[in-house]
């Protein structure tokens, strides 16, 4: 994933001015990356609960947060398995809610489904779509795969060669490939 950085314009985030020196607290954005990058010495959740003790939540709370989640996502009989244990959907169903635990504002994805087998790879745009649905945060998702993003999508951006290519809703950029492919 590349970072773009905009020179001389003006962007919020979450009503704060958009500045390179926000602290993790203020940005409250979650990640989740093509890598999970689950702990393997540590439990689901032991890995849920790593990001909930850095930001200083306490013990009740993030067992509170650690149950909703997991339930949320139907693993929560999963809850002292370690990543080799589970399969590759269970293992990016942490990965995801690793990241949502925080309560972020907002969510990047970086081709996080794209090791996945198509069957499994569908099931999950479901579930981060229904997730999406039930808690209420932003979503950032960056794929390499057109109809991934227009099934997760309500705006896309199409970049080429490090430049945009097409923005807009779904169906508007749907129609401006389907017309590419027609000529």
């Amino acid at each position: 994933m590349k970072i773009i950085e905009f020179r001389n314009i003006s962007k919020h985030y979450s009503g704060q001015p958009a500045v390179r020196d926000f602290s993790l607290e203020i940005r409250n954005l979650g990640m989740v990356f093509q890598d999970l990058a689950l702990w393997p010495h540590l439990t689901v959740k032991g890995n849920l609960e790593f990001g909930l003790k850095a930001k200083g939540v306490p013990k009740r709370e993030r067992e509170q947060r650690i149950h909703e989640i997991l339930r949320l996502v139907q693993m929560k009989e999963y809850i002292h398995a370690k990543p080799a244990e589970l399969s590759g959907g269970q293992q990016q169903r942490v990965a995801l809610t690793r990241a949502l635990v925080l309560h972020p504002k907002a969510l990047l994805m970086d081709e996080p489904l794209s090791s996945l087998d198509l069957e499994l790879n569908i099931l999950l745009r479901k579930e981060i779509l229904r997730l999406q649905n039930n808690i209420g945060f932003t979503l950032l998702y960056v794929t390499h795969d057109r109809e991934e993003a227009f099934d997760i999508g309500t705006r896309v951006v199409v970049m080429k060669d490090g430049k945009i290519e097409r923005t807009g809703p779904v169906e508007e950029v749907r129609e401006y490939f389907s017309k590419l492919s027609d000529t």
